[in-house]
């Protein structure tokens, strides 16, 4: 029996809308796991192993009939197409925070605030990811907010970090400057220091000459 004649042979109004919840929710936990995937170049194991097992439950929560016959299954369906979006999202942030702080270590020494006047938002957004990423589910919301909440995160955060590489060519540039004008501080210290070096030894060298002459 095809997917389209199951849900065509329900009779109960309430069984087709909980088949119809579930199809929209599982698009949209697979669209968002395929959206991570392109940020990430892959996609983490329990995300996909969580739609295989909404895909699973929703199969027995359907009788032979195409009909909806238990609800707890279907439940259980709904629930994994949720934690489709949590875990997927939460391997997105923890990249996009990745992403972040390497950006952050590598351009310490720069006033990045004068090429990306978004930074210290994007820091202080990257910061607050941490601590809910840290704190987890010890929070208070149910298991649909969270995956909701979580979403959206990712979806700044990947921004952010988009945001941030794309500045990177730029910030190149100026540290390339920065090392340049390191280099001339230096040299020219040096250059300093060694004439200052050279001049106390002429000046010793003529006291003591003129000293030690009869």
């Amino acid at each position: 029996m095809t997917e389209s004649s199951h849900l065509t042979s329900f009779d109960d109004d309430d069984g087709k809308k909980s088949i119809k919840d579930f199809r929209e929710l599982y698009s949209s936990a697979e669209e968002f796991a395929r959206e991570v995937s392109e940020f990430m170049s892959e996609i983490s194991i329990p995300a996909y192993n969580e739609l295989r097992y909404a895909g699973y439950h929703l199969s027995k929560s359907i009788n032979a009939c195409g009909v909806l016959s238990n609800q707890e299954e279907l439940r259980k369906a709904l629930s994994h197409c949720e934690r489709a979006q949590y875990e997927a999202s939460e391997s997105g942030i923890i990249t996009a925070l990745e992403i972040i702080k390497s950006f952050k270590d590598d351009y310490r020494n720069l006033v990045v605030k004068e090429i990306v006047e978004d930074y210290p938002n994007i820091l202080r957004r990257a910061d607050k990811a941490t601590k809910i990423i840290v704190s987890g589910r010890e929070d208070d919301k149910t298991h649909p907010q969270r995956a909701a909440h979580y979403m959206k995160i990712f979806r700044e955060l990947k921004n952010d970090s988009e945001t941030l590489e794309y500045n990177r060519d730029d910030l190149n540039a100026m540290l390339r400057q920065e090392r340049i004008k390191t280099r001339r501080f230096i040299t020219r210290t040096l250059i300093a220091v060694l004439g200052i070096t050279v001049g106390a030894a002429v000046s010793l060298y003529i006291y003591v000459s003129s000293v030690s002459s009869p």
